[in-house]
């Protein structure tokens, strides 16, 4: 079941099916929220939030954080920082990355952990600004997490194809943007 809450003013997005809960930032919009996940986007569309969830994955590995760094790195964008954390129990890898030049360059903060069999993919990207020093993302970020204790995947890893979909769903999501900024202004 995916439902919206409010609690005390504040808009909470969660799906008790997908084990998830996120904090929406005050005047956002949700632009759609179905089992791939979510969207949603700030009121000058300059900024959105994004989930991407895939069943079936089992395992998060240093040699596919690589991987997708270096699709990344060749979709024009640049690492700025790559770190390794737990999000409720689980390993993540969290990684920030620039793309693109002024006026319509783009930074992302990139979350990614495997739990309960699937991969969580969640993303923040602000056009023309710095992810790292925007409250609203860094809140957003900070407010997720899962329902339900989740229990770590740690069978097989995930392979080349889910690292190019996913690298791929980045740099459409970005494409995607530009244009939507383009035909607002």
């Amino acid at each position: 079941m995916i439902l919206f809450a409010s609690l005390a003013s504040a808009e909470v997005l969660k799906s008790d099916e997908y084990n998830y809960a996120i904090t929406v930032p005050e005047g956002w919009t949700v632009d759609f929220q179905n089992s791939a996940g979510f969207t949603i986007y700030s009121p000058d569309k300059k900024k959105t939030v994004a989930l991407l969830i895939r069943k079936g994955v089992t395992k998060l590995d240093p040699a596919s954080m690589s991987q997708f760094e270096q699709g990344m790195s060749q979709a024009g964008a640049q690492t700025v920082s790559s770190t390794n954390l737990t999000l409720d129990g689980v390993p993540a890898y969290e990684t920030v990355q620039f793309i693109g030049k002024a006026p319509f360059a783009s930074s992302l903060v990139i979350l990614m952990t495997v739990a309960d069999d699937k991969y969580y993919h969640l993303q923040g990207m602000h056009s023309g600004g710095d992810v790292t020093h925007d409250s609203d993302i860094q809140e957003a970020f900070a407010s997720f997490h899962f329902l339900q204790p989740p229990k770590p995947s740690v069978s097989s890893r995930f392979g080349s194809g889910l690292i190019l979909a996913v690298a791929g769903v980045t740099i459409v999501g970005l494409l995607f943007w530009v244009v939507r900024k383009r035909a607002a202004s």
